[in-house]
């Protein structure tokens, strides 16, 4: 298996979580790393970082219930209240994640956002940052605050999976950056 090293490390983005708005937190089809991501989004919820939370994530798989359903449950049995969450589950794809989110947030009046915390798997962030930043509006702050379980700058050459994984997200990561460029030119 060839990869660029360096274009792998490039997608790893972690970064101190400070006070913000509201924390988007991206759901999985898989279901360890769902519950993961939202392990770390009540984590920082608990330690006064947000108050907040939109819950990303429509069906990847019919039978079951959309990923932010999941993840609202594990929150409501951390005792997150139900006035904190926000549920965002039309979504299939993670540009999808990011206008429904957007949607969300406007038609519950938060629009006024200036910092949003990012939650996801480290290796899912930089993808992450770039669909925000076309979407939102160019006054919001992102913080990328993901999960350290799972595949991560540390530990990703230990798996043939994950490096696998890594050079679909790089590619999937270069074909957005095309065309996001194409539709500006």
């Amino acid at each position: 298996m060839i990869y660029d090293e360096k274009c792998i490390e490039s997608l790893f983005i972690r970064e101190n979580p400070s006070f913000a708005d509201i924390a988007i937190v991206f759901g999985s089809s898989d279901e360890t790393e769902g519950e993961q991501r939202i392990k770390r989004a009540i984590e920082l919820y608990k330690d006064g970082f947000v108050c907040k939370l939109l819950l990303a994530g429509g069906r990847s798989i019919e039978e079951k219930p959309p990923e932010s359903i999941q993840m609202q449950k594990i929150a409501l049995g951390y005792g997150i209240p139900q006035s904190s969450i926000f549920i965002e589950d039309r979504s299939t794809n993670t540009v999808e994640n990011v206008k429904f989110s957007l949607e969300v947030l406007q038609e519950a009046k938060l629009n006024k956002i200036s910092k949003v915390i990012l939650v996801s798997s480290e290796w899912h962030m930089k993808r992450i940052l770039w669909i925000v930043k076309r979407y939102f509006p160019s006054s919001v702050y992102f913080i990328c605050c993901p999960t350290q379980e799972g595949c991560n700058r540390e530990n990703w050459r230990q798996s043939d999976v994950w490096k696998k994984m890594l050079l679909n997200e790089a590619l999937l990561l270069r074909v957005f950056q095309k065309n996001c460029l194409s539709n500006h030119a």
